[in-house]
């Protein structure tokens, strides 16, 4: 992604973040929000969850995919810093839901809510 955005045009390409891909591949989502300001206006919301504890060894540690607000991302730093560079939409999006997926979708909207977004 450092490639892409140092090798394309602000104007001519925008960047669609996923707060969940972001953090699977390493990085803290407020860095790259603000790395890519004004490259693009909206954002993938999607929570991480850590699913089995460190206890059984470090390469034991699983992620899943959770509703916003129930994984383990930052939402009070991730909401500021949207609001900070102008990302004006929030997509809510879950790969994988444990039931329901309008029942997931209603825990983000709840969720979301609380963090007054």
């Amino acid at each position: 992604m450092d490639i892409i955005l140092e090798e394309t045009d602000p104007d001519g390409f925008w960047f669609c973040l996923d707060t969940h891909r972001l953090v699977a591949g390493g990085v803290n989502p407020p860095e790259w929000i603000r790395k890519t300001k004004g490259r693009g206006r909206l954002i993938h919301f999607k929570d991480y969850a850590i699913v089995k504890a460190a206890i059984d060894g470090i390469e034991e540690v699983h992620r899943q995919f959770a509703e916003v607000g129930e994984g383990n991302l930052n939402w009070p730093g991730i909401i500021a810093v949207c609001r900070e560079t102008g990302i004006e939409h929030a997509i809510v999006e879950q790969d994988i839901c444990p039931g329901d997926p309008l029942d997931s979708l209603k825990t983000s909207i709840v969720n979301m809510r609380a963090f007054k977004v």
